[in-house]
């Protein structure tokens, strides 16, 4: 009810039950809607896992630019772990280009 009402800890907190499968079937669709949802609501650690699903091909097609967008989002957002991320998957799209 939480995560319906627009509680973005509640929001993260569903999504990652869905993209891991504790306690519920796992869904990819659902963790990105959840995912998706919490981050429009602010959550960094939600944008890095958007970052996370996009880099990883994970029920979306595998885009490192989108990567890239949704990293420096999260780090923006207060998402320190996020640099990191951005760092290796920058130095990935510069390999692959």
């Amino acid at each position: 009810m939480a995560a319906r009402a627009e509680h973005r800890g509640a929001q993260h907190n569903l999504a990652v039950l869905c993209y891991t499968g504790h306690g519920v079937e796992k869904d990819l669709k659902q963790a990105y809607e959840w995912f998706r949802r919490a981050a429009q609501n602010g959550l960094g650690l939600s944008m890095t896992m958007l970052g996370t699903m996009c880099e990883n091909g994970e029920y979306i097609r595998k885009n490192l630019k989108t990567a890239l967008y949704w990293y420096q989002e999260a780090y923006k957002a207060g998402d320190k772990a996020a640099y990191d991320k951005w760092q290796k998957a920058k130095t990935k799209a510069i390999r692959n280009s």
